[in-house]
């Protein structure tokens, strides 16, 4: 067994395209996991958004479905009302 240790990073730090190859990783790296951010950021607005959309839907449809409730009750009574006189009047 030898009791040398691997060397971390294989390749030689004084060649200069091995500097370049990390600079080029890392900003790809940088530009990637800042990128993924603003990503990630946009599609939680976006579905605030959409929630915020369907509740103000949901809202519209219950304002219209009391809308035709108090139209049928106000047209019941006026029909039980019309009803009612129509029958006193006749003997």
């Amino acid at each position: 067994m030898s009791d040398e240790v691997a060397d971390p990073n294989p390749l030689p730090s004084q060649d200069p395209l091995n500097s370049q190859i990390v600079a080029a990783v890392a900003l790809v790296n940088a530009t990637a996991t800042s990128g993924s951010s603003a990503v990630a950021r946009a599609a939680l607005e976006q579905g605030i958004a959409h929630s915020a959309n369907l509740a103000m839907l949901n809202a519209v449809a219950a304002q219209q479905n009391a809308y035709v409730t108090a139209n049928a009750v106000v047209l019941a009574t006026t029909e039980r009302i019309l009803r009612t006189c129509g029958e006193r009047k006749a003997p």
